[in-house]
């Protein structure tokens, strides 16, 4: 027991210096977005139009920063598609999207294998890309010429924990809320907001450096 008791604070102190020797990690995902926000699209000024936002299974990469025992930050790329429908009816497309998205974190100092961690930053949807009505107004009788969809900035939370593999190598899992929202223009006319502020679910392997 005397020994056992001796050798906690030297396996903690073994896991502190892999983090110190190597703070920085790159990690690869498979992620699963699910919307979680419906809206309208106020169309014409009258009309009140329930929209749907569907799910999306794609691979994102993030790159990691320790700062200390407790402390780090992290950058994550994406890239994912989302399709666009009328609630109950016909589709409107698909948009699809970057989001970088940039965390503070909080590392829990535990002794042993597993190493959670919490984060909060903000998040940048870039939409580059659509498809459908949402591309060509005109397939759904509009009268306009464009449909454009604006910029997002909003907040980002995230819990996770590393497990370690080997020397270096960890088993991730992460789960983020993301505030995505964007506003609807037909020729510069606003539709209404998108919200999406989706629940991202990411499985994946990290490497330290």
């Amino acid at each position: 027991l005397l020994l056992a008791a001796l050798a906690i604070p030297v396996v903690a102190a073994a896991q502190d210096v892999n983090h110190l020797d190597h703070p920085r990690m790159v990690r690869g995902r498979a992620i699963y977005i699910a919307p979680t926000a419906g809206t309208s699209i106020l169309a014409e000024g009258s009309l009140d139009i329930p929209v749907e936002v569907g799910n999306d299974l794609t691979f994102e990469i993030d790159i990691s920063r320790r700062f200390g025992k407790y402390f780090g930050a992290e950058l994550i790329l994406a890239t994912a598609a989302h399709e666009v429908r009328i609630e109950d009816g016909p589709s409107l497309g698909s948009v699809h999207i970057l989001p970088p998205t940039l965390l503070a974190q909080f590392h829990v100092p535990l002794a042993g294998k597993v190493h959670p961690y919490v984060g909060a930053g903000v998040n940048l949807t870039i939409i580059y890309d659509k498809t459908g009505v949402l591309e060509s107004p005109e397939l759904a009788g509009l009268p306009g010429d464009e449909i454009t969809l604006g910029t997002s900035v909003g907040p980002a939370g995230q819990v996770g924990v590393d497990i370690d593999i080997s020397g270096r190598a960890v088993l991730n899992v992460d789960f983020k809320y993301v505030g995505l929202k964007t506003n609807l223009e037909l020729d510069g006319n606003s539709l209404g907001d998108v919200s999406v502020d989706p629940i991202i679910f990411g499985v994946g392997f990290g490497y330290r450096f």
